[in-house]
């Protein structure tokens, strides 16, 4: 998990880890030539004992600035 965390972090993502929660949300901003831009979303699914990531969610949102 804090491996997993650590490699989004340096691939510019921006990770809310809200304590004890099983589940982390990790988002990042990507621009676009055109008026618009994206967040993309990484959420990590973590066992009971925060050990072992156990799902991966992703998603990408777009939108006009």
């Amino acid at each position: 998990l804090v491996k997993a965390v650590e490699l989004l972090a340096k691939d510019g993502f921006s990770c809310d880890d809200p304590g004890m929660s099983t589940k982390i949300d990790c988002t990042r901003m990507k621009y676009n030539l055109l008026p618009s831009s994206c967040i993309q979303r990484v959420t990590l699914s973590t066992d009971a004992e925060r050990r072992k990531i156990a799902n991966v969610e992703t998603g990408i949102a777009c939108g006009e600035l």
